[in-house]
Order: C-alpha cells, then sequence, then structure tokens
C-alpha cells in the first residue's frame, strides 16, 4: 500500500466518521489518481485560489490534504495556509493530512511540531529517524533492514511507534 491509497483510505474514515468539508491543496494533477480522483466530495484547492482563503472563514470543520506542494509555484500560499491551520486547528475544528515528497522543505512548515503522524516511502533513508525521532542506531539498522521488502515507513507520535507494512516498534 503507497501514500496515495493511504490516503484515500484516511480521507474516506475522516469522511465518514468526522467531517463532510474535505479540501485538496495539490502541487501535481491527481486527475488521473486512481484512489484520490473518484472522491467525489473532494473540494481541490489550486492556483489563486490559495490567495485569498481565510482559514478560519473557509476552512472551518473540514480535514484539508496537503499533497505536494513542495516544488510549486503556490508552496509559499499552501505554506501559509497549513501554518494557520496548525495554530487554530483545535479551535475550528481542522484536520490535516501533510504528504510530502521532499523532507528538507520541512524547516519551513511547523509540520514536525505538530505532527501525529508522519509516513514516507523507503527511498528517503533514515534522515526522519535520526534527526527528528533520534532513534538508537540499532533500531534505524532493523527498520532499514524492513524497508528492503515495505513500500512505507510510518511513525505515529500518539503512540510513539514506529511501523512498516510488515513490522511495528514501540519506542522508549
Amino acid at each position: 500500500m503507497g501514500k496515495s491509497s493511504l490516503t484515500s483510505l484516511m480521507i474516506k474514515q475522516t469522511h465518514k466518521n468526522i467531517t463532510k468539508k474535505i479540501f485538496y491543496i495539490c502541487g501535481t494533477d491527481i486527475s488521473a489518481d486512481r484512489n484520490i480522483a473518484p472522491l467525489k466530495y473532494i473540494e481541490f484547492i489550486q492556483g489563486d485560489l490559495l490567495k485569498e482563503i481565510d482559514v478560519e472563514r473557509d476552512l472551518t470543520d473540514s480535514l484539508i490534504v496537503f499533497d505536494d506542494i513542495d516544488s510549486w509555484e503556490y508552496h509559499k500560499d499552501a505554506i501559509r495556509i497549513l501554518n494557520k491551520a496548525y495554530e487554530v486547528g483545535r479551535k475550528f475544528g481542522i484536520n490535516i493530512i501533510y504528504i510530502s515528497h521532499n523532507t528538507t522543505k520541512a524547516t519551513e512548515s511547523k509540520i514536525y511540531d505538530e505532527v501525529n503522524m508522519y509516513i514516507t516511502n523507503k527511498a528517503l533513508n533514515n534522515r526522519m529517524f535520526e534527526r527528528y525521532l533520534m532513534l538508537s542506531q540499532k533500531t534505524i539498522n532493523e527498520i532499514d533492514e524492513a524497508l528492503k521488502d515495505d513500500v512505507f515507513v510510518c511513525y505515529n507520535k500518539t503512540f510513539n511507534t514506529v511501523y512498516t507494512d510488515k513490522k511495528i516498534w514501540k519506542l522508549e
């Protein structure tokens, strides 16, 4: 299961149980994505519309998905919305899914301070584990070994766990 299929499952679950308003901010055309495109209840926000968004007024009681915004011409507008949503999200009932294909841009957002779950593909090496989670080298080696056969790795801050397709680690 890749990031797109996992994201679509989270969107479906959120739509079913939490909110009916789903907004998708994406730096690439996902109209051909077989997992996301069929979800007709998603409102896509792109281009100059991003400049006009007032998070508190327009995105209250919703799920906002940020996907592939790292090297996009509207990157700064998307990050403005992301950071504001983090600041006021609890008060205004805003849930966020942030999908990044380039973790080096993380310093521009509040994602690592506020995120509850971080999912990445195996190609991004162990920078997340070393820098952000400060895992032991032994645990990093175990995860690297597991990623030879797995598709993704996920860190869940709420349960302090790291897991791949087939294995889970409870962190100290």
